[in-house]
């Protein structure tokens, strides 16, 4: 596998398959070095991201899983597998609020907003977000309350 995943103009698919094959076999380390490498030659193939977010989550390094999934957010904020991986992020950080919210927009953007505002409420409830974190779930949840009750209507 190593004369597949050596050259630089290798295709992402198979720096992906490479990867998954190491983390599969056990070797985490292996894993995340193929992820790394394949991530920083391919950043906008949002497969390698998602397995070196998993990864990282799997090798009980939520910090460095955090940084990468909030820079894919950043890229790609519709993308409800992002979102789901940041709600996996945010739960062994002790961050609930932000792993509901996470989870609230998972909901939101597979047309669920009923789940979606659940999600969120019991985020501010949990009460450990930050003023600016608290605000901007209240402000979220208000959003699809509204777009919620237009749709009822019609």
């Amino acid at each position: 596998m190593k004369s597949l995943i050596s050259g630089t103009h290798t295709h992402p698919i198979t720096q992906h398959l490479a990867a998954a094959r190491g983390g599969a076999a056990g070797n985490n380390d292996l894993a995340l070095k193929r992820y790394q490498s394949g991530s920083e030659t391919h950043p906008g193939y949002r497969p390698l991201q998602y397995g070196y977010i998993s990864a990282l989550l799997s090798a009980g390094r939520s910090s460095d899983a955090l940084i990468r999934v909030d820079r894919q957010l950043a890229l790609y904020p519709l993308d409800r597998r992002l979102w789901r991986l940041a709600a996996q992020t945010h739960a062994p950080l002790g961050h609930r609020l932000l792993s509901h919210r996470a989870q609230a927009e998972t909901a939101a953007l597979s047309g669920n907003l009923v789940a979606a505002i659940e999600q969120i409420t019991l985020g501010i409830k949990a009460g450990d977000g930050s003023f600016h974190e608290m605000s901007a779930a209240e402000a979220r949840r208000r959003e699809w309350q509204e777009i919620e009750k237009s749709q009822r209507k019609n």
